[in-house]
């Protein structure tokens, strides 16, 4: 975001929570710019508008959110899938698996890399060997937490990476 945008962004974040900015001093507010255009010098203002209406939504806080809660919603892939889903996308992969190990591993090498950093293809391979609802009760949770723990690993070195990819880079220029 230009700085021009950052200002517009922080106004539409006075609207949702007035009383986060209720005593706040012209300095403080000029302050309050600055770090937050120096922050989001690469977000797009679009998605910083749709992170900030996301968590308009579902967060029932009173607080202005922080650019961090800002930077994590703009961070995070849109296609992320939650943990429930990933288990059912092994689970699906492993009922695929016709007991040619060769074939079985390029089934399994198909799944996205979040997921495959959570589970091996031995353990899928003995899994499918196993019963499926001791594989819910003992597997499904101790996996579905390393799947929630990949994802928030990912968010969060791209934000502390400063990776956030963007089709366009804009440079900031502050006006005096």
């Amino acid at each position: 975001m230009t700085y021009e945008e950052t200002k517009q962004f922080l106004s539409a974040m006075r609207v949702y929570y007035p009383q986060s900015f209720i005593h706040t001093s012209p300095e403080d507010s000029k302050m309050l710019l600055d770090t937050w255009a120096s922050a989001m010098a690469n977000v797009p203002l679009e998605a910083a508008k749709n992170a900030l209406k996301e968590i308009v939504m579902t967060d029932e806080r009173e607080f202005a959110p922080n650019i961090a809660m800002i930077m994590r919603r703009v961070a995070k892939p849109s296609e992320t899938m939650s943990g429930e889903e990933a288990w059912l996308l092994v689970r699906k992969t492993m009922r695929n698996y016709d007991w040619i190990r060769e074939t079985d591993m390029k089934l399994f090498n198909k799944l996205p890399d979040s997921v495959k950093k959570c589970i091996t293809f031995d353990e899928t391979y003995n899994m499918a060997q196993s019963n499926p609802a001791d594989n819910d009760m003992y597997v499904k949770p101790r996996f579905i937490k390393a799947f929630n723990q990949v994802v928030e690993n990912t968010i969060s070195e791209t934000i502390t990476n400063n990776q956030i990819a963007f089709t366009e880079k804009k440079s900031i220029t502050y006006e005096k």
